[in-house]
């Protein structure tokens, strides 16, 4: 965790000789503190790529589901403008076998 001073710590330049000079020569810690910013980077990359294909996945589901219903419902329709039950057995027929009538 970064606190506040840890912040000042880090972002002040050390103690040198001369006054002027911000520059400083380069920690351990500073490479150590880069490679694991970089091993989170790639670690939230995975997170939000995967996130990305389940989001896609449902989406597709979900798509999958409206066309599954909008089909019961043409089906239920198409059953319950049968005349008689003659009529309606012949539809249920005609569904079983060949599907939709053209």
């Amino acid at each position: 965790m970064i606190t506040f001073g840890s912040f000042l710590a880090f972002s002040m330049p050390p103690s040198t000789s001369r006054a002027s000079s911000h520059i400083h020569a380069p920690r351990d810690s500073d490479f150590i503190d880069a490679a694991a910013a970089r091993g989170r980077l790639k670690h939230n990359f995975t997170e939000i790529v995967m996130f990305i294909v389940m989001y896609f996945a449902l989406l597709l589901e979900h798509i999958g589901l409206s066309f599954e219903r909008a089909e019961r419902h043409r089906r239920d329709e198409y059953l319950a403008s049968a005349r008689d039950l003659v009529d309606l057995e012949l539809r249920m027929r005609l569904l079983e076998r060949d599907g939709y009538p053209r």
